[in-house]
């Protein structure tokens, strides 16, 4: 959205408009979504991030996650034994806590190749901070959780992307463009198709108890 925006940033409030316009349209996003606990959480850092943004701010994350929770439980304290609410922090601490300091491993030089590394360390660090919850709840540990996240975050990002702008032309122009529909539509086969292959994989799903 500040992306598509950015154009405006140089007129008079520029800048204000920009971050008013984003936060309605999370806000509509948590409500499309049902207000998981999941979105909610990423939207309320969101938004902080966005006022931190605009007070040139810099925002401590292990702290905007402390003031998230506080938010979170005030509104709903049956929350705290809500599932998605301990998975979505969880994770959201262990990146803060193990992605930091695992992300610039090795040093790597080559641009790609050190992107490739950051998904595997992102996907590393939220896989062992919910791992106790994982085998807690569900009694199973996933191997490949790695090369799933390696390709399925990538297109699902991409899909996700295209159908935002998808929306936007259609909702403004009132222009349905078939090409990006149909694109959307052949990148959501390919994750079911890949994730229906890695299911498949021998030891896909240890059961350990």
């Amino acid at each position: 959205i500040s992306l598509l925006l950015y154009p405006i940033i140089g007129v008079k409030y520029g800048k204000e408009i920009i971050f008013i316009t984003t936060v309605i349209l999370i806000i509509i996003y948590v409500h499309i979504t049902s207000f998981t606990p999941s979105v909610i959480r990423a939207s309320i850092i969101a938004i902080f991030i966005l006022i931190s943004s605009l007070n040139q701010r810099k925002i401590v994350s292990i702290n905007l996650a402390s003031i998230c929770s506080i938010i979170f439980l005030t509104i709903n304290t049956n929350s705290l034994t809500n599932l998605s609410f301990q998975l979505s922090f969880t994770a959201y601490i262990s990146i803060i806590l193990i992605y930091s300091r695992i992300k610039d491993f090795g040093n790597i030089k080559n641009r790609i190749l050190d992107k490739i590394w950051k998904l595997c360390a992102l996907s590393l660090s939220c896989w062992f901070g919910t791992l106790p919850l994982t085998i807690f709840y569900f009694k199973t540990i996933t191997p490949y959780f790695l090369l799933s996240n390696i390709i399925l975050i990538p297109l699902t990002t991409l899909a996700t992307y295209l159908y935002f702008i998808s929306a936007i032309l259609y909702f403004t122009l009132k222009i349905e463009f078939t090409i990006i529909n149909k694109l959307i539509e052949v990148i959501l086969n390919m994750i079911i198709l890949f994730a229906i292959s890695i299911e498949k994989l021998p030891f896909s799903q240890i059961t350990l108890y």
